[in-house]
């Protein structure tokens, strides 16, 4: 009897022996048939419209197949209000829903993953999902959904007496996302010390975390944001931004070192410096390899200039690193010992004015004045 195998293919069996044999009969083995239920469902109202884990499947009566577990079976139909019901599905067994209607003005209906969302209706109700809304006034109706770590979804819905709406809807992950805005718009945008457009911007794929956004435009003062994204929350800045702004300039000492602001790392080396920053309070902490971090929460006014100098103190020795607030050149002492003998010179000029200013104190007994 001929072969029925290729040479090629019958060489290579031969060859590769045992191990062969069992990698050929595991890859043909079959999966195993996935366990099902049937379940029958049924409606005393003709033209009901049925639904399966929230997918509309058809008209009553239905006969389906369905994987073995719970399952939410849903029958809706003018004038009545729906029938909703959870169905245990067995292994070879049948179950049958009945349905039995109250007659109902209509209902609007939401149900949306992920669970635990919100529906806000006409821009002022709000309702925790799933809802089941009944009887509502006749007309249009703009709809809000919202859900934890998830992207917003709205839309437009007309009502008539005695109709029931339905609607499922699966809500976008807001994780990796994050939105920046601008007022005025077109300002730059720096992640995490990158830059990565102007405003508005919408980015996608972003790590989970702590992040830095600065929102730059010149004029304007630069806006400065720490935002915490863990756990999939979506990023968002709204910036409305400021004339004016104040100098902050951190001096490290150190080219190895990293400035973090509210915990996320947004310049390295010797010197980081913003020609203006809006006011408000900011966390900075500088690190370098082998020292002790230093933090401090600075206060930086609406404008004039804020300076800070990094005191680092190796891990081993005693003591603490701190950031040392830098003070304006008039107030230290070697400006005044710069000035010298002409600072002397300014004293004694002092004195003068100040005796030629002096109040002359009146005298007292009679003053005898002689006029011309």
């Amino acid at each position: 009897m001929r072969n029925p195998l290729p040479g090629w293919l019958l060489a290579l069996m031969l060859l590769g022996g045992p191990l062969w044999a069992v990698s050929v009969a595991e890859a043909a083995e079959p999966s195993a048939p996935q366990a099902t239920g049937i379940v029958k469902i049924k409606s005393p109202q003709p033209g009901t419209q049925v639904w399966i884990d929230h997918e509309l499947v058809g008209e009553a009566p239905i006969i389906k197949y369905l994987p073995v577990g719970p399952h939410t079976v849903r029958l809706a139909v003018d004038g009545f209000d729906p029938y909703v019901r959870k169905v245990e599905v067995a292994a070879n067994e049948t179950r049958e829903v009945n349905a039995t209607f109250t007659a109902g003005g209509g209902t609007i209906e939401f149900v949306v993953e992920p669970p635990g969302g919100k529906l806000i209706l006409d821009g002022k109700e709000s309702w925790p999902l799933p809802v089941r809304i009944p009887a509502p006034a006749e007309g249009k109706h703009t709809w809000r959904l919202e859900a934890p770590n998830a992207e917003p979804l709205e839309g437009e819905l007309t009502f008539a007496r005695g109709k029931n709406l339905f609607f499922h809807h699966k809500l976008a992950s807001s994780a990796g996302r994050f939105s920046v805005r601008s007022t005025p718009e077109g300002a730059s945008v720096r992640l995490d010390g990158a830059a990565v457009g102007q405003t508005p911007l919408d980015l996608q794929g972003i790590a989970q975390g702590k992040h830095t956004v600065l929102v730059e435009k010149e004029g304007y003062a630069t806006a400065i944001r720490s935002v915490d994204t863990s756990g999939g929350a979506k990023g968002v800045v709204e910036a409305p931004l400021q004339k004016g702004g104040a100098a902050l300039i951190i001096k490290t000492g150190d080219p190895a070192a990293q400035i973090f602001l509210g915990g996320a790392l947004i310049g390295t080396g010797e010197e980081l410096s913003f020609a203006a920053v809006e006011k408000g309070r900011y966390a900075i902490e500088v690190t370098a390899p082998g020292k002790k971090p230093a933090r401090i929460t600075a206060s930086v006014p609406s404008a004039g200039k804020v300076s800070y100098r990094a005191e680092l103190v190796a891990e081993g020795d005693g003591g603490r690193s701190a950031l040392v607030a830098a003070k304006p050149l008039f107030q230290r002492w070697t400006f005044w010992t710069a000035v010298g003998a002409g600072g002397v010179g300014l004293a004694a000029g002092g004195v003068l004015i100040a005796k030629q200013t002096e109040t002359i104190p009146v005298p007292s007994g009679d003053v005898v004045v002689s006029l011309p």
